[in-house]
């Protein structure tokens, strides 16, 4: 197995993500990432040319995102991980440039990245505070800033059943206080290609909301959506900026 310091060399950057009028938009949001530290994440996909661990794949991404993502928000980018944002550590908030992801995602790796994939948990973590504080401004609509919650998988969530219901759940307290389509958006993508991860990420994405009458603030990338290239930092910024524009649009309806 390759030393925890093969996990960290330093990324190719991407010169080219996104225009600058298009990454604008994030100055509107708080951005954040939650990260996948299963045991699994040490796996390597044999259908992305990359030969890189599922880990290596978004630390690299993250790396090439967080300059980007900092230059039109001065608060910077958070970064959690699944089963240690359960007992508070290894958050890192804030983030603006590539040697702060680097050094967390190596002291995480060092940590043991290992366990399963609370997925509804850790969201929840994030989610339901910031919904309360939306509650509270419900009747004079000053609501906090709106916010993009990234997460990165790479297998299916311990419990998909409770996932779904919090989602839902997110999605009618939303309704309920009448709060902006762009308010909260939550994009999933797939790490590797384990089975069964892209049928759930799909439904999500585009049967959930309108199974349930509630808003769709959900946006999906499975291994199938994404083909041989894999998860890549332009893939990500595409997606999230896409679901920002669709819901300040619908904003605008």
């Amino acid at each position: 197995m390759q030393s925890p310091e093969g996990y960290f060399a330093p990324p190719r950057r991407v010169t080219t993500l996104a225009t600058d009028d298009q990454l604008r938009a994030l100055k509107n949001f708080d951005t954040q990432f939650l990260i996948d530290d299963s045991g699994s994440m040490r796996l390597s996909t044999s259908t992305v040319a990359t030969g890189k661990t599922h880990w290596q794949e978004v630390n690299n991404v993250l790396s090439n995102i967080v300059e980007k993502c900092a230059e039109f928000d001065e608060n910077g980018v958070d970064v959690f991980f699944f089963n240690s944002s359960l007992v508070g550590q290894f958050n890192g908030t804030n983030i603006k440039n590539p040697d702060e992801i680097m050094n967390l995602f190596k002291a995480r790796y060092q940590a043991g990245i290992r366990g399963s994939t609370p997925t509804a948990e850790a969201l929840d973590l994030i989610i339901a505070p910031y919904l309360r504080e939306c509650e509270r401004h419900a009747e004079d609509l000053q609501f906090p800033k709106p916010r993009n919650i990234i997460v990165m998988t790479d297998g299916a969530a311990n419990n998909n059943k409770l996932l779904k219901q919090n989602l839902i759940s997110y999605a009618r307290r939303l309704d309920m206080i009448k709060a902006p389509p762009h308010q909260i958006g939550v994009q999933f993508f797939q790490v590797g290609n384990v089975e069964g991860v892209d049928e759930f990420l799909n439904y999500l994405d585009n049967a959930m909301s309108e199974e349930n009458e509630c808003r769709d603030f959900i946006d999906t990338k499975s291994s199938e959506d994404m083909g041989s290239e894999g998860l890549t930092a332009r893939r990500v910024l595409t997606t999230v900026l896409g679901g920002v524009n669709r819901r300040l649009d619908n904003a605008m309806t």
